[in-house]
């Protein structure tokens, strides 16, 4: 019998939760387990991927490093979240690095062992692809805040962006967004500097558009006020 830990991991993962109890079973006995503490690297930039890791426990941060030597943060990855299926159909070095930004815990599958579940099971193929989508849907927006010249657009739509994304995990409205990441992560996501970050938060409770409350939440009071900025109509 798998340790009902890795069970559990296969489980959280999207692409696997329509599997049957047997395929399930399959997937957990090709899968390993290994612990990271904060800090610890997963892999680095120019390294070759020759597995498939899930995040089970914890947070991992994916981030590259710039032609300025400065670290740009791509995504975070939490419980389920996966990263290496870029490298599953061809062979090439990452472009980007991976730190466990908590104590975090991760279920790795080797490349060759994934084709194989694909090939035996083509739905599991089809949800990796849609996750592929998803993710690139993602990037194309970043890349629209990182063109915007205002730093108040990029701020003010980083925000409703996380708004959007927290009331789809919450599947309720709520103007309330819970931060993964310290708010320097955040300010390096959207290409700002930490300060630049704060003075604009700053700048918005005054005005009574947000509330900051802590470190990591922050609450929206006025979504017209933020939209006009990210329509660039102010």
């Amino acid at each position: 019998m798998k340790c009902d830990c890795i069970l559990s991991c296969v489980g959280k993962v999207p692409i696997f939760k329509s599997l049957s109890d047997e395929e399930t079973q399959k997937v957990s006995s090709l899968v390993t387990r290994k612990s990271y503490k904060k800090g610890e690297m997963l892999f680095l930039e120019e390294q070759k991927l020759d597995c498939l890791f899930i995040v089970h426990v914890g947070k991992v941060k994916i981030s590259r490093v710039t032609s300025s030597g400065q670290e740009h943060l791509i995504r975070i990855l939490a419980t389920g979240d996966f990263i290496g299926e870029d490298t599953l159909f061809e062979e090439k070095l990452t472009d980007t690095f991976a730190e466990a930004i908590e104590p975090a815990e991760a279920c790795i599958i080797r490349l060759k062992d994934m084709q194989k579940i694909i090939n035996e099971t083509p739905a599991i193929g089809l949800k990796l692809l849609t996750e592929v989508s998803r993710r690139l849907k993602k990037t194309e927006q970043l890349l629209n805040i990182l063109q915007m010249q205002s730093i108040d657009q990029r701020v003010a739509t980083i925000l409703m962006d996380l708004m959007k994304e927290h009331r789809d995990k919450q599947n309720k409205q709520t103007p309330d967004i819970k931060l993964d990441v310290k708010k320097g992560d955040l300010a390096k996501f959207i290409g700002i500097t930490p300060e630049s970050l704060s003075r604009k938060l700053s700048l918005f409770q005054e005005k009574g558009w947000i509330e900051l409350i802590g470190q990591r939440q922050i609450n929206i009071k006025d979504e017209g006020a933020l939209l006009k900025i990210v329509l660039n109509e102010v």
